[in-house]
């Protein structure tokens, strides 16, 4: 019988979908986080139930060769330990098996969407303000405490001189009201930088947007207010210095986006993948899509289709589109402020989009769509089990063509996938 506080020699036969080491001693699971397949290391226990347990790698005794780093105690690079190329085998697995599961479906799985950026690829970055009388930007371990971070290997080079610098010049703040501090960056070398609190009121404000604002590379430092602690960002932005907006390239033009906008982390992932979505789009089709943001997606097949409907029910991403449309005359968008689960048997086309949040999709709009005739679905998610759940609610009409795992967030459990779906 084992208890909580046992210590075990355990190897690990497996990743799971968290990437953590399956480990069957007398054939009872143990999950332990940072151990790769084919490793034994020394293990405490710290979790048992009934089905399996929880083990915390104290010493590893063997090494595989597919080792590249330490395990991180960071809480958002849960990968950063295991080579490039099993990283990629990890994810296909993981899609595969996913789906077999959830829908019951033996899928072939594309080739995986990648290129050779597998640190500092994020555009956009947040920092949590540490609970110390001057400002120190950190992010969350394993065991969810904070610690200060000098740098973040995934944060592109700007950001990490700018988290760096505010760490080293020793701003007095209230880190009661002071919460987070947001960067944007673009390939221009510009940064938008957006600190969050729960009030106007911020101690030591003042200083940081003058010393800030001396640095070339900022175009905009704005304060956003945060109406919870459960959300990041609130949708009241007050701008202190430049403007609250930056560039950003898509396929055919620049957007300028601002510091509620919702963009894509990795930009040349995102124009790589859009690039894949315009390939399954042929000329001259009538397009929906459903949960578009600001219309990222669209503005990159916009000039190949004979018209596009664009559904979204943010009242900031339906802003947005609509300054970008007019900006660039795009006379074929048609542009709907509403909710896509509400409306979307108003509009039929050829191809249906969707890009839904982390939820998935409402099972509304699923049934709504079973009985409309768009011939074909791209399905964009950045969740592959409510994926699986809504391809499973689809496969009586439609029938899986292609699926691309996608490495859009390299060293991470992150698992952005496109699929795509024939009317049978």
């Amino acid at each position: 019988m084992l208890t909580v506080g046992d210590m075990l020699a355990l190897t690990a036969i497996d990743l799971d979908y968290k990437g953590q080491g399956v480990c069957k001693p007398e054939g009872y699971v143990i999950f332990v986080t940072g151990l790769l397949v084919g490793e034994s290391a020394e293990v405490i226990i710290s979790k048992l139930n009934k089905n399996f347990g929880e083990g915390k790698m104290i010493k590893l005794l063997k090494i595989s060769k597919d080792r590249t780093h330490d395990s991180s105690v960071l809480g958002s690079i849960e990968l950063y330990h295991l080579s490039h190329q099993k990283q990629i085998e990890w994810q296909e697995k993981t899609t595969y098996e996913t789906f077999k599961k959830i829908a019951d479906l033996d899928i072939k799985i594309n080739e995986t969407l990648k290129d050779d950026r597998h640190v500092n690829y994020r555009n956009k970055s947040v920092f949590h303000v540490l609970p110390e009388p001057t400002l120190k930007l950190g992010l969350y371990q394993i065991d969810y405490t904070l610690v200060q971070v000098p740098l973040f290997i995934l944060s592109d080079t700007l950001t990490n001189k700018f988290v760096n610098y505010i760490n080293r010049i020793n701003v007095p703040i209230d880190a009661d009201v002071l919460k987070h501090v947001v960067f944007r960056t673009n390939e221009e070398n510009e940064i938008l930088i957006t600190f969050v609190a729960t009030n106007l009121e911020v101690e030591g404000l003042d200083k940081l947007v003058d010393k800030l604002a001396r640095e070339k590379e900022v175009v905009g430092i704005t304060l956003n207010i945060k109406p919870s602690d459960k959300q990041i960002l609130g949708h009241e932005s007050h701008v202190l210095y430049g403007m609250n907006a930056i560039t950003q390239k898509l396929k055919l033009f620049d957007v300028m986006i601002d510091d509620r906008s919702f963009f894509q982390v990795n930009g040349p992932m995102m124009r790589l993948v859009y690039e894949k979505i315009a390939e399954h789009v042929k000329t001259g089709q009538h397009v929906v899509e459903a949960y578009s943001g600001i219309g990222s997606i669209g503005y990159a097949i916009y000039n190949q289709v004979k018209s596009l409907v664009m559904i979204e029910a943010s009242e900031d991403n339906v802003k947005m589109a609509t300054s970008i449309i007019s900006e660039h005359h795009l006379t074929n968008i048609t542009l709907v402020h509403d909710k896509a689960e509400v409306v979307i048997d108003q509009y039929e086309g050829d191809v249906l989009i969707v890009d839904p949040p982390r939820n998935g999709l409402f099972k509304t709009f699923v049934d709504k769509v079973m009985q409309m005739n768009f011939n074909k679905i791209i399905y964009l998610s950045c969740d592959l089990k409510t994926l699986a759940r809504d391809i499973d609610m689809f496969k009586a009409t439609y029938q899986i063509t292609h699926v691309y795992p996608i490495r859009m967030f390299p060293q991470t459990i992150s698992l952005e996938t496109l699929v795509i779906l024939n009317k049978k």
